[in-house]
């Protein structure tokens, strides 16, 4: 495990990614940075969980993500144009853009719930905006939908170097089943997705962290996991990214510790002076010493 007061040394470097996922309308997902002075305020996304009517199978719509764009000066011809991954399947999803000030909020969508998230001020976010790009991907109407209820809000991980981007997923079930769907989508069980994330297979099909986070996660959760008040990420299940600060390049002010969790309870330490546990731990040894102070606060 990884005591408290903070490690002195590890035999990995691990850089800075930023942990996204695409995305069909643009490239940005993932999952969950608390927002702080220097970062900036944090962009929003909206996520819908649409399920099947009540008394039908239970199943949700998932749709085909667009690949990545390539990096700035990659040509798609090239190394990474050939480069043809499996087809991820994740919840839709769109921006969800904030208000200006001044300008009034936007009526037609009643969110249930949203008023016990007291971090969360929907009424300055163009919700119905966002809910018309996710239902259009999916053929459908807001007419052909129930009430839409607020399942949780994912607030991203501080990687850095921006403020990231939190997400709002909701949740609806459909009023019938709809006769056809577009061809990007399709109906997956919550046992269906629990499968192709825990057994993945060389060019399967591939589940995406905003189904994770909704449906599977707490049915996948492990003794062996980084603690819950800090603000990390789990995806793919067993991976757990953990943001640190450290005295790495700029503009980045984090690196990552990876918790690799482990597949039986052996590791599931008690001990109050371990925040994480796992059958591997990799941090960056620079990670700087104001950390101890804040893993203490947060076991």
């Amino acid at each position: 495990g990884v005591r408290a007061d903070g490690p002195t040394q590890a035999p990995f470097h691990n850089p800075n990614p930023q942990a996204r996922d695409n995305n069909p309308s643009e490239s940005a997902t993932t999952l969950p940075p608390a927002p702080t002075s220097e970062m900036g305020t944090p962009s929003y996304r909206l996520a819908a969980a649409v399920t099947a009517p009540p008394g039908a199978e239970a199943e949700f719509l998932l749709v085909r993500q667009l690949p990545p764009t390539p990096p700035l000066g990659v040509e798609e011809e090239g190394e990474y144009g050939r480069y043809v991954d499996s087809d991820l399947y994740d919840l839709p999803s769109a921006p969800l853009r904030r208000l200006a000030d001044g300008e009034p909020a936007r009526p037609g969508v009643a969110l249930a719930g949203a008023e016990a998230e007291g971090s969360l001020d929907l009424s300055r976010l163009d919700v119905p905006a966002a809910l018309h790009q996710i239902l259009s991907q999916l053929g459908l109407t807001n007419a052909m939908c129930g009430e839409w209820r607020l399942l949780k809000h994912i607030v991203e991980a501080e990687f850095g170097p921006d403020a990231g981007v939190n997400t709002v997923l909701i949740i609806t079930s459909l009023e019938s089943k709809p006769e056809a769907l577009p061809d990007s989508c399709k109906w997956m069980s919550k046992e269906g997705a629990r499968e192709l994330l825990s057994d993945v297979k060389p060019g399967g099909t591939r589940i995406g962290p905003y189904v994770h986070v909704g449906f599977v996660k707490s049915e996948l959760s492990s003794d062996c996991t980084a603690g819950s008040t800090l603000v990390s990420q789990e995806y793919p299940p067993g991976i757990t990214l953990v943001p640190m600060k450290s005295s790495t390049l700029r503009p980045f002010r984090t690196t990552n510790l990876v918790v690799i969790q482990a597949t039986s309870g052996t590791c599931a330490s008690k001990r109050s002076d371990y925040f994480a546990c796992g059958d591997a731990l990799l941090i960056d040894p620079g990670c700087c010493s104001q950390v101890h102070t804040e893993v203490k606060a947060s076991t």
